[in-house]
């Protein structure tokens, strides 16, 4: 199996959220290939990958979120836009994520909640023609996905006359739970 992914030398990772990004990483790597984690450490000696930075003035916006490599969420879910891949890292899960699950997930990740928010950004191309149909499939369709990998499917709420939410203390629950087993 052929990985492709960006690389950079160590010293070039200066934020905090440069670094969580690329051990959250490293963590769905050693899930995928069974890695050894002392091979990957040996291997994040030398270079580690490194992900695309946000815009300079801070703000998250469609752009931003598509061209994304990797977003975290409360150091419990991880999204790596490389690989297509949300990583429960209680339970050291990998699920794969079809484009626009992605882009949902990281539209959650980055508080972005109301539903014409989520649209423009999950069809940025062509949000314009995209009905509410294809919005709740979308919703459906990562509820099932979360509940097939054994995730509450209530991890998402919907809030009416407004777009849909992470419920985050549902997931913290969930989280303690599966860390202390």
């Amino acid at each position: 199996m052929r990985l492709y992914l960006s690389i950079r030398l160590k010293s070039e990772l200066t934020t905090e959220q440069d670094r969580s990004c690329c051990w959250c990483r490293c963590k769905t790597l050693i899930c995928l290939l069974n890695l050894d984690e002392h091979d990957i450490y040996r291997i994040l000696n030398m270079m580690t990958l490194a992900p695309i930075k946000a815009s300079s003035d801070g703000t998250t916006n469609s752009a931003d979120i598509i061209g994304m490599q990797c977003a975290t969420f409360k150091d419990i879910l991880s999204v790596d836009g490389v690989m297509n891949t949300l990583t429960y890292h209680p339970a050291n899960q990998v699920i794969p994520l079809n484009e626009a699950q992605k882009r949902l997930f990281y539209c959650m990740f980055f508080n972005i909640n109301r539903k014409k928010s989520i649209i423009a950004t999950v069809w940025h191309e062509n949000h314009l023609r995209i009905g509410d149909n294809n919005y709740h499939q979308l919703i459906f369709q990562s509820r099932a996905l979360l509940k097939r990998y054994g995730l509450s499917e209530k991890l998402l709420i919907t809030v009416p006359c407004y777009g849909i939410r992470f419920n985050t203390k549902l997931m913290e629950e969930i989280a303690r739970h599966d860390l202390a087993r």
